[in-house]
């Protein structure tokens, strides 16, 4: 293909044609090329798989008739030449069908598989309401026309609002504004280091947009393409035209949960866009994305930088709290906005856009997004007649939610300045409105009066922007507060007595019920799921996987966004429901807590749910050290004390006296973090995390108070000015944060405190420490509760040494903690499929039950099956040292020299526990741990038989799994890394053939 770009090229890039005229037709050009090519291949294949079969036949009725060698030699090349043909076109339909057996083996694919296939039913709409007509029907054909005529009147744009009102409305507010600087950055010239990071970025086995190109095309043509793109989209921000293509969608439409199904507007319409198009929404939204803090508050959490939907949730019980302790009157009321995206006005987008100073090119670029595009409705695989859209942000657009973000903000921004809507203040901070995108959440201390000045907020606001609200699916927790009958009959909304769920948690009006009412609910789906999935035919690891990916999310969801005590009979029960499922309601073979350890260290990273619990409990705090977290519960925990509260997370001793504040959120987290300190030891490691001027342990600070001033500067946490275990240099102190000379007696002070109380001699600072420290340090920490997690792992002394014991007390072989964690390292890199890797954990886990084992649980014999006479066979003995597998090992020893072309320590260590020297090279690496894993499951595939495996068993695995392999690295656009690193092996099987042939001659001449 890139030989026929570049003949288009030369043929049509003159410099007279419209860069993006240009590339469209290219794509129409390389589509037919593409769609020719392939009809020629197609029947080429065809004529040749046909002779193929033809002369297979012809060579077995001769073969029959003669039984010479040579014909059968020839049968077997011509079915190697058949093979090839349906593993490539078996290969594109596990392309095609998105299908990755072999790569993720049974684990949740198989449970994501079968749930896919349930969804599928669930989204084949089988009945559908014509809302015009007000009657159902089934024909496809007239569910099309109810879709149609529903998204075509969704996306009609209603009376136009004046512009003069929209200009007067938003220059009434008090919205921040971009400068020149920040303008230039958003309409820069987009760099083919741009592109290239974008097409990299892109999402595998995606459905194509309109144009039928997919993201992996764009990965394997990147090259030739990108001066393409890059001139198009440059074009495009510069005041072009889009690319025709680019105005064509389909829009899939996915049933909401728990809506009608058979009424249109219970589904979510999402547009499969084209890929190139997404490419230059995602660069725009890259570059705007770096400046939606500067504009959007902090009230604002979604789809915005190191906000998450937890911040709210916090805020949200802050603000309860503060409620309840005042006693007056106030109401949270849960807004539900209608088809929120789906009814963006564009003149009022514009106007928002040019209000917060975003400057005439880049709306004009986001003018030409919008400028007529249209869709097709996709119901049952069916595509619908064209319409057009003219109102509303595309769902699957990238630069949509940071779009709806810039709406909304004008709505946000006008309840927070109306001073006739009074808030709830915490601190001194007063809190009116929440938002998480289009999901938000209000605060009024005044709702007799309030509620009718919000509800006329909200219908100016609507008339402008298109925005609407669903009065029926609005929700209202009231504190204090028993409304008038006249607001009640006024305001149809959900009058909810006691909770209210926001943001997926249920909030209640007493706080002691928050654990109560979200986790019953939650535990409920868990159990359910858990015994549903019981009945699926599912391995160890699919299991394991299965909690990872399905169970954990729902919990720690609920971890980080409630404040609450979990009982630990409530995690013990999580880990028996868990350990059920995983062992199939048997026996477990393997410790709960070593299959908690990491990859790494032998586990299979089974969560650990308590630990997660701790770690999203103390998450808050590590934020409080980070200068550049901003949020508002933040601002509202940090204003409750008259001293710096981060402080006392270095104290033990100012601890108590802090957590037993009256702050529900706060006092919590301190006593989490006492928990911490004292299940991890970290009395003493926490003094790096004390503040000089507030640490009671440190008497100085109590009679001079000049280290207050320090604080001032910058000399926070001790651990600030720490370096190497070493307190840094006084002169070096001065430098970053300008203390003066006078200052040197305290800095000894506080160096000696730090010698005597802190400084570890025996080791660095421990990995939730460090966490601390790096949030000190002023950097933004992703990913803080998987990092705290991971550092709580790396404390714990659990281990699987115990099973490294048991195999040095049998083989009679000695095995250092180095060459133990080079094992695991080997298992877990043993081809690219998790199957594989599975199997290769149970082998050195010692997960099969051999006779030996067996005679301890039932009391029957512990005699070796294949006969060989070992009357106490253990897991040594029946893979390595029993008297009938020496042939085998002597074998595949052979086998590995042969192939490999080198001579290794043919040990049990190396070959069996996977010590493998260092020295090895990658490749040979990659196929040594594939023989080995090949051998092991040639053992087990010969369990409990007498026989024991042969080489060619062996070397059929070892040939599935080379198929397998091809073709998993050639579905990753890898198809020349897979034929280097089997070369070795083509080369082997290459020789045993001809060896075998020969040998089969040489008899045929004989006889």
């Amino acid at each position: 293909m890139g030989q026929e770009l570049k003949t288009y090229l030369e043929l049509n890039d003159n410099g007279t044609v419209n860069p993006t005229i240009l590339w469209d037709a290219a794509k129409a050009y390389l589509r037919g090329k593409i769609i020719a090519k392939c009809a020629v291949l197609k029947k080429v294949r065809a004529k040749k798989l046909s002779d193929l079969q033809e002369n297979l036949g012809k060579l077995e009725q001769l073969h029959t008739v003669t039984r010479c060698p040579q014909v059968l030699e020839q049968m077997r090349l011509v079915k190697q030449e058949i093979h090839k043909i349906l593993s490539e076109e078996l290969e594109k339909k596990l392309k095609y069908n998105r299908q990755r057996w072999y790569e993720a083996g049974p684990k949740a694919a198989r449970l994501l598989s079968w749930r896919l296939r349930r969804q599928q039913q669930e989204n084949t709409i089988h009945k559908v309401r014509n809302l015009r007509t007000n009657k159902i029907t089934n024909k496809l054909e007239e569910i099309q026309r109810a879709f149609e005529e529903y998204y075509t009147e969704l996306y009609t744009q209603p009376d136009k609002a004046d512009e003069h009102k929209i200009q007067n409305f938003l220059s009434s507010l008090d919205l921040p504004f971009i400068g020149k600087q920040q303008n230039e950055k958003l309409v820069r010239e987009i760099s083919a280091e741009e592109i290239n990071i974008g097409i990299s970025k892109l999402k595998t086995f995606k459905a194509p947009g309109c144009d039928g190109f997919p993201p992996e095309w764009y990965r394997q043509m990147r090259q030739p393409l990108i001066p393409l793109l890059k001139a198009s989209f440059n074009y495009t921000l510069s005041g072009g035209a889009l690319p025709p293509s680019w105005r064509e969608a389909y829009i899939s439409v996915i049933p909401k949960a728990g809506k009608d199904k058979t009424d249109p507007r219970g589904y979510r319409p999402i547009s499969v866009l084209n890929i190139d198009y997404k490419l230059f929404a995602a660069i725009l939204a890259r570059r705007l994305s770096t400046l939606m803090p500067t504009l959007i508050e902090e009230d604002q959490t979604g789809f915005i930088g190191n906000r998450q939907t937890h911040d709210n949730i916090r805020r949200a019980i802050h603000i309860i709290d503060r409620i309840l302790k005042g006693k007056t009157g106030t109401v949270l009321i849960g807004l539900d906005a209608e088809k929120a995206y789906d009814t963006v006005g564009w003149e009022f987008l514009f106007h928002v856009l040019k209000r917060f100073g975003l400057c005439d090119r880049f709306i004009q670029c986001i003018r030409m997004i919008y400028l007529s595009p249209t869709a097709r409705i996709k119901v049952n695989g069916s595509l619908s007649n064209r319409i057009t859209l003219r109102r509303g942000c595309r769902q699957g657009c990238p630069l949509s939610p940071l779009l709806f973000n810039l709406f909304i903000e004008p709505l946000a921004q006008c309840i927070r300045e109306d001073t006739r809507l009074e808030g709830v203040t915490t601190g001194n901070v007063e809190n009116k409105i929440c938002l998480y995108a289009d999901d938000v959440l209000v605060a009024l201390g005044n709702p007799e009066e309030g509620i009718p000045l919000l509800m006329e907020i909200l219908e100016e606001y609507g008339r402008l922007s298109g925005y609407r609200l669903n009065i029926q699916k609005t929700q209202i927790l009231a504190f204090s507060f028993n409304p008038s009958r006249q607001l009640v009959a006024r305001y149809r909304f959900g009058w909810h007595q006691s909770q209210m769920e926001y943001l997926g948690i249920l909030l209640t009006k007493d706080p002691a019920l928050l654990y109560e009412v979200n986790y019953n609910r939650v535990n409920k789906k868990i159990y359910e799921d858990l015994e549903r999935w019981g009945l699926l035919p599912l391995d160890l690891g699919s299991r394991v996987r299965a909690i990872k990916i399905n169970i954990l999310p729902k919990l720690l969801y609920l971890f980080a966004a409630l404040p609450v005590e979990v009982p630990a009979k409530q995690f013990r029960e999580w880990d028996m429901h868990c350990s059920r499922f995983i062992w199939g309601n048997k026996r477990p073979r393997v410790k709960y807590a070593t299959m908690q350890l990491p990859g790494e260290r032998g586990g299979m990273a089974l969560p650990c749910f308590e630990d997660y619990y701790l770690a999203a409990q103390i998450r808050p705090l590590v934020c409080w050290c980070n200068s550049k977290f901003e949020a508002k519960w933040k601002h509202i925990e940090l204003s409750l004390m008259d001293f710096p509260i981060q402080s006392v997370l270095g104290s033990l001793e100012s601890l108590p006296q802090a957590y037993q504040m009256q702050n529900l959120c706060v006092s919590f987290s301190l006593k989490k973090w006492a928990d911490v300190i004292k299940i991890f030891g970290l009395n003493r490691e926490i003094g790096l995390l004390g503040w000089p001027a507030y640490l009671p342990r440190f008497l100085p600070a109590l009679l001079d108070h000049k280290f207050r001033e320090w604080s001032r500067h910058g000399i926070t946490a001790i651990c600030k000015i720490v370096k190497h275990g070493e307190l840094i240099k006084f002169e070096d102190m001065c430098q970053i944060y300008e203390i003066g000379r006078e200052d040197f007696y305290r800095y000894l002070q506080v160096r000696s405190f730090f010698r005597k109380e802190i400084r570890m001699l025996d080791a660095d600072a421990s990995g939730v420490i460090q966490i601390f420290m790096d949030a000190y340090g002023e950097n933004i920490i992703r990913g803080t509760i998987g990092k705290i997690y991971r550092s709580f792992t790396a404390m714990k002394k659990t281990s699987t040494r115990y099973v490294s014991h048991r195999w040095e007390k049998e083989a009679g072989i000695t095995i250092s903690e180095e060459d133990w964690l080079r094992m695991w390292k080997n298992v877990l890199s043993t081809t690219n499929s998790l199957t594989w890797r599975d199997f290769g954990w149970k082998n050195l886990i010692r997960f099969f039950i051999t006779p030996k084992q067996k005679s301890k649980i039932s009391g029957s014999g512990a005699s070796c099956w294949r006969e060989c006479g070992e009357v106490a066979a253990g897991c040594f003995h029946v893979f390595w040292s029993c008297p009938k597998l020496k042939t085998f090992w002597e074998e595949i020893k052979q086998m590995v020299m042969d192939v490999l072309e080198v001579i290794l320590d043919f040990s049990f260590s190396t070959m069996y526990l996977g010590n493998i020297p260092e020295d090895i090279n990658n490749r040979d690496l990659y196929l040594l741990k594939i023989i080995m894993v090949a051998c092991k499951k040639a053992i087990t595939r010969c369990w409990l038989q007498t026989s024991p495996p042969t080489r060619k068993l062996v070397i059929d695995i070892i040939n599935a799994i080379h198929h397998m392999e091809l073709i998993t690295l050639s579905l990753r656009l890898q198809k020349e890394k897979g034929e280097r690193l089997w070369e070795r092996w083509d080369h082997y099987v290459k020789r045993l053939e001809t060896d075998t042939s020969v040998m089969q001659r040489d008899s045929c001449e004989f006889v």
